[in-house]
């Protein structure tokens, strides 16, 4: 499959390659040839709390929601606020974000991001 380039592949070839790159520990080289396979990849290791395995990934590939992830296990608050705008906001990221900004003290920007989340 690799021969043949991600690109020239099927859609279900493509599926059925990332897939075996995650379940053969090899999750960077999914989200290399598709960044928003993250996702996936990331949902999995935080709901089976594999977190030492997110940092392992982040030491390996350079992505938005890695980073994010990582940021918030780390309590790199900062961070967290500043790649809000990078990733796609789920309703555990938006929790996390907030978290962030208290922890900042910064209640200014909390109370607005929770009004802009009400309306």
């Amino acid at each position: 499959m690799e021969r043949l380039g991600f690109d020239n592949l099927s859609k279900k070839d493509q599926k059925v390659m990332l897939s075996l790159y995650e379940e053969t520990g090899q999750p960077e080289k999914a989200i290399k040839l598709k960044p928003e396979y993250a996702e996936k990849v990331v949902n999995d290791l935080v709901s089976n709390q594999k977190y030492d395995d997110l940092r392992t990934l982040q030491s390996k590939i350079d992505n938005p929601v890695v980073n994010f992830e990582v940021a918030f296990l780390d309590k790199k608050w900062e961070d967290v606020v500043r790649l809000k705008d990078k990733v796609k906001m789920t309703d555990r990221r938006e929790n996390q974000l907030l978290s962030a900004y208290l922890h900042l003290r910064r209640m200014d920007e909390a109370k607005n991001w929770l009004r802009n989340l009400l309306n």
